[in-house]
């Protein structure tokens, strides 16, 4: 084969594969785009006015004098349908058999909401 004409096809080859290359980041370049406009979107709408609140789980440090019932009421907000459903619920999560069972210095761990 004749040099030139090598050459020629080597430079026609690599610009094909340039091309190629170009067309393929394009496409993820679009479609990443479109898939942060698409989840973005959903979380614009998730996070709109009405939204439930997300639970999340904090550790507090029971203080002398604290008992369930103050914590429910420092807690609980307006998420439970009564203090005893949310003591309930931290008793569950602590493996809490007994209520009075707290003590000052121990540690729970406690839902809230944001």
């Amino acid at each position: 084969m004749n040099p030139e004409r090598r050459i020629r096809l080597n430079r026609i080859r690599r610009h094909r594969q340039l091309r190629r290359r170009i067309a393929f980041a394009a496409f993820i370049a679009a479609f990443s785009l479109t898939a942060g406009i698409l989840i973005c979107g959903v979380t614009a709408s998730a996070q709109g006015e009405g939204a439930a609140e997300k639970k999340y789980f904090t550790s507090i440090m029971v203080m002398p004098g604290d008992s369930l019932s103050s914590i429910a009421a420092a807690y609980a907000g307006g998420h439970y349908d009564s203090a005893a459903a949310y003591i309930e619920e931290v008793c569950e999560t602590n493996h809490i058999l007994n209520e009075d069972a707290i003590e000052a210095g121990s540690y729970l761990v406690i839902p809230y909401y944001r």
